[in-house]
């Protein structure tokens, strides 16, 4: 299981849902994203987009594991220019 894997599906689990529903929410397929949890391979940064864009999920914890699993409130990370 790759890292980033491993925390889209901490991720996911922390808040309830399952693979079907996180499919609707971030538009990522269910194929695809049961792929990314399980499997060593990358995720491609078009998913990464979906994901973050679509969820209060932290993109630089997504990446690194560092700092905290949820976006801060007021964030700007969405808002840069």
């Amino acid at each position: 299981m790759s890292e980033i894997g491993a925390r889209i599906r901490k991720f996911r689990e922390l808040k309830g849902y399952k693979t079907q529903e996180f499919s609707k929410i971030t538009g990522v397929p269910q194929s695809r994203l049961s792929e990314i949890e399980n499997n060593p391979t990358g995720v491609s940064t078009k998913n990464i987009d979906r994901i973050v864009k679509n969820t209060n999920i932290n993109p630089a914890w997504l990446l690194t594991g560092e700092g905290e699993i949820e976006k801060p409130i007021g964030s700007l990370v969405d808002g840069l220019p």
